[in-house]
């Protein structure tokens, strides 16, 4: 099988770049900015539409945080904004701020947003926001959680009536682990210990669970949250991804994942029971791409 052709790079200071004549990592392709439309150049967050890939794309960007979409290789147009997500939970903020998205892999058209309103009583809570026609309109499906003070909020991920959403909204920034499983109209929240790289990751064919950090040894582990709270920590010690595009996992497969790590590309055939030794990579991978194709020998990352 062929290497996939198409390729999109979102970068933090460079905005966003294309290329139509990728053909293997040894050949340097040409590469093309797509930023019209886009009053600034640094990514935040990028999703590829998982049912329209080449027509639709989606990026956050940092300082605004103000999601877009491009439609079919047109101008990047805004479709949700602070002071929308505002309007739409409907609260006199004395500060809010959009932390994260994500795409929705099993229902066409559905998007997901994470955003955090500090109200007149001085409670900051973190909120989930959904849209089932790409972004067009929203609506607020309800408080993920609330605390004293926010420490940090950092992803959602959702597949169907499964939503995750990770963040440190306590105190003593504790890491916490919000599950749903009935499209976020509720939440219940899992308590870790003090950890800051709080990825949330989730795999196609196993919906029904996340992969993120734990450090209760003093280690930043490799941990599973299930959508009822069942946690696994370590599922492997020490290899806790930084990121939350540093794992990939097989389209045929639910037991074959990869993970990045210092540099170096972990592999297991059993969900991590087992896992290689493998040597540093020059230069040291970041992420996954999303998509690359059905041929699972063939990856890329950057």
């Amino acid at each position: 099988m062929a290497w996939p052709k198409q390729i999109y790079v979102a970068t933090t200071a460079l905005g966003v770049y294309y290329t139509a004549d990728f053909v293997d990592p040894s050949t340097q392709p040409t590469w093309t900015a797509v930023n019209t439309g886009l009053p600034a150049l640094d990514c935040r967050e990028f999703w590829l539409d998982p049912f329209n890939p080449a027509g639709l794309q989606y990026v956050m960007l940092e300082a605004n945080r103000t999601l877009y979409r491009r439609n079919n290789g047109g101008a990047w147009t805004e479709i949700l904004t602070e002071d929308l997500a505002k309007a739409v939970v409907d609260h006199n903020d004395l500060d809010d701020a959009l932390y994260s998205f994500c795409v929705d892999p099993s229902v066409s058209g559905r998007l997901w947003a994470l955003y955090r309103h500090f109200d007149n009583s001085r409670r900051n809570t973190v909120c989930a926001l959904r849209s089932d026609d790409w972004g067009a309109s929203w609506e607020y499906t309800g408080p993920v959680g609330g605390g004293i003070v926010v420490y940090g909020v950092y992803f959602i991920r959702a597949h169907g009536d499964n939503v995750y959403v990770t963040g440190s909204w306590d105190v003593g920034a504790a890491l916490k682990v919000a599950y749903s499983t009935n499209g976020g109209v509720s939440f219940t929240e899992y308590r870790d210990g003090n950890t800051f790289t709080n990825p949330c990751i989730l795999n196609p064919l196993l919906p029904n669970q996340i992969y993120t950090t734990t450090d209760l040894a003093g280690n930043t582990d490799l941990a599973r949250v299930t959508n009822t709270g069942v946690v696994t920590a370590p599922l492997q010690d020490g290899l806790g991804p930084g990121r939350s595009d540093a794992m990939w996992f097989d389209p045929d497969d639910a037991n074959h994942q990869r993970l990045i790590r210092d540099g170096r590309i972990y592999v297991t055939a059993d969900e991590w029971a087992n896992v290689n030794s493998p040597s540093a990579i020059s230069p040291p991978p970041i992420s996954f791409a999303p998509w690359s194709g059905d041929d699972t020998d063939q990856i890329q990352w950057v």
